[in-house]
């Protein structure tokens, strides 16, 4: 399974007033700057991935995440892309649209409270169980490519190294805003990008 990040929005970008803010489940267009990444990644992928012939494309509901998927599936000639609700990033509620490093504190006390929920979201373990539950039915599949958000691939990660969600990894806000493609098989987790 290769695992890529969405596209980013003006709210990816630390230049956003104030500084990055938390996306969540809001449904930001990516900017032009991440609509013309979208095509590189696919060259990119096109390059990586010329020994597959039949990729399943799974993508995020949101259109940050659509937007690179259909972008991939284009440069792939997969068929149409299948969206999942279980990829949907961690359920931020009300600190959605919030600068990352003002409610970053919280965040991470969510985290570490796993089953608090976030007023107007979800808590954390009921996000860690959506997406798991997507992971568990597609990992070993070696012709999926599945855009999602950075929470959902740094679940990834900690599932294929560890075998279990580790909450220590969830308190990775050094890689926001960048973008990434990462295959996850036997062998662990490798980044390609």
């Amino acid at each position: 399974m290769i695992v890529v990040r969405h596209v980013p929005t003006a709210d990816n970008s630390q230049a956003a007033e104030g500084g990055e803010k938390i996306r969540g489940w809001r449904d930001l267009p990516p900017t032009t700057e991440g609509k013309a990444q979208a095509h590189r990644v696919a060259d990119f992928m096109k390059i990586v991935a010329v020994s597959k012939r039949n990729w399943t494309i799974f993508s995020s509901p949101l259109i940050r995440a659509t937007y690179q998927a259909k972008a991939l599936a284009r440069a792939l000639n997969s068929g149409p892309v299948k969206e999942d609700k279980r990829l949907l990033p961690w359920n931020l509620g009300e600190l959605q649209g919030q600068i990352v490093d003002k409610v970053k504190p919280q965040m991470i006390s969510y985290m570490k409270n796993p089953s608090q929920q976030v007023p107007g979201g979800e808590s954390f373990d009921t996000f860690v169980k959506r997406f798991k539950s997507f992971f568990d039915e597609h990992a070993e599949n070696h012709d999926a490519i599945v855009v999602t958000h950075l929470r959902d691939i740094l679940l990834s990660k900690s599932l294929a190294e560890k075998g279990k969600i580790d909450p220590s990894i969830m308190d990775d806000f050094k890689t926001v805003g960048e973008y990434i493609i990462m295959k996850v098989g036997p062998e662990g987790f490798q980044v390609l990008l």
